[in-house]
């Protein structure tokens, strides 16, 4: 069975990955993703392991949709969307590691919280 992409544009609009019931009353923004992201992460953890040379950048991924976290950066190539921290290896670009930012977490705003959040599980293992 094939789709044509107005059809898989139209089903993938409508797709929800959690139910408003399910989520609560909690104020976090990515509570409605965060159960397929934690899969995504973790997939990434498990296929593949970061060579000696791991990096942590941030990345804004387009989105123009309504997300109370979504930021503007005039000097990005796609300047709105929603940021994310990344752990990769600097050879491959591989991703090992993600976090959606959000600017309403006072411990992500902390640069040394987030690399810390990212390097915990290299220390000792001679990765730089």
């Amino acid at each position: 069975m094939t789709f044509s992409r107005d059809r898989y544009t139209a089903i993938f609009r409508c797709m929800r990955f959690s139910s408003k019931k399910a989520r609560g009353q909690e104020s976090d923004p990515r509570k409605a993703i965060l159960p397929v992201w934690k899969l995504v992460v973790a997939i990434f953890k498990r296929v593949y392991t970061v060579s000696e040379f791991a990096v942590v950048d941030e990345i804004l991924w387009p989105f123009y949709g309504h997300f109370s976290e979504r930021q503007h950066i005039p000097s990005k190539k796609a300047r709105t969307g929603i940021k994310i921290w990344v752990c990769a290896d600097a050879k491959s670009y591989y991703c090992n590691n993600a976090e959606i930012y959000c600017k309403s977490e006072d411990s992500m705003l902390d640069v040394t919280k987030i690399f810390g959040h990212f390097y915990y599980h290299f220390l000792g293992s001679g990765k730089n």
